[in-house]
């Protein structure tokens, strides 16, 4: 079976970058190197001297490829910033005719259940009556 080499893999693994070049056809990797991360450097180049979008809002910077290696992912699948948890929440606010709906709607579903429950309890009158 001829051998292929694919392109070079990176990964991050305990504050190091490794660099690994994997060839199909064999089930070994080979030419794996390390070198360390200078995550002082990362932090002052985390973000971009790009200008943002205009719909974003003010005070918002596009983060650098750089900024990119502080973001990770706790083993409870929390989004973490430099060692710091993010606290992720989308607050939802509903309007006063959205409330009147809701509203409406719970009163009918309310009336709707409680027919049934008259209906069933007629239904089981007129049985017994039978009996």
């Amino acid at each position: 079976m001829p051998v292929h080499a694919t392109p070079r893999l990176w990964s991050v693994n305990g504050g190091r970058i490794v660099l690994a070049s994997v060839q199909t056809g064999k089930r070994r990797r080979e030419g794996i190197t390390t070198m360390p991360i200078d995550w002082d450097r990362i932090r002052q180049t985390a973000l971009t001297s790009v200008t943002p979008p205009s719909n974003w809002p003010a005070g918002v910077r596009p983060i650098s490829q750089d900024g990119l290696a502080l973001l990770g992912v706790g083993e409870d699948g929390a989004l973490y910033l430099d060692g710091q948890r993010l606290a992720l929440s989308r607050e939802i606010k509903f309007s006063s005719a959205e409330r009147w709906i809701a509203g409406i709607a719970a009163l009918g579903v309310l009336l709707v259940g409680g027919a049934a429950m008259i209906e069933a309890l007629i239904r089981l009158v007129r049985a017994a009556a039978f009996l």
